[in-house]
């Protein structure tokens, strides 16, 4: 299962997804100079879900009386892809991908490509409170 949200860049619109599908995870091991190994992982996923697109009209122009534009939620086939590098022990970045297609809709295409970098909650919490790691 998959979901998640985004916003207008004045944060006044949410939009949600929902998808299930399948997915699978591969791990790499990668040798650092200070002779430990950390795992490089591969994430690669198939959905079928629910998506927010922009509404059209029947010229294929989006739809809105209003400065924000109205969406519509369509069924939608999705594929979820996302690369993770360890920087350190405490840091990776992530590389990623997401697309979804309408199905039976000639809406446009909704993608997004990313960079990020994770910091494993877990380990900030025991830093912050100065519990002995195991």
């Amino acid at each position: 299962m998959n979901f998640g949200g985004s916003t207008d860049r004045e944060a006044l619109d949410a939009r949600v997804f929902a998808q299930v599908g399948l997915a699978g995870v591969w791990a790499f091991p990668l040798e650092f100079a200070d002779n430990k190994w950390r795992s490089a992982t591969v994430f690669l996923g198939t959905y079928y879900g629910v998506h927010p697109y922009p509404r059209l009209d029947t010229d294929d122009v989006v739809y809105s009386t209003t400065p924000r534009p109205h969406f519509n939620d369509l069924g939608s086939l999705g594929i979820k892809v996302d690369f993770t590098l360890p920087l350190t022990e405490r840091m990776e970045v992530v590389l990623g991908g997401r697309y979804a297609s309408a199905l039976g809709s000639d809406v446009p295409e909704n993608w997004q490509v990313f960079v990020g970098l994770s910091v494993p909650i877990g380990r900030v919490v025991r830093d912050l409170l100065g519990a002995e790691t195991k």
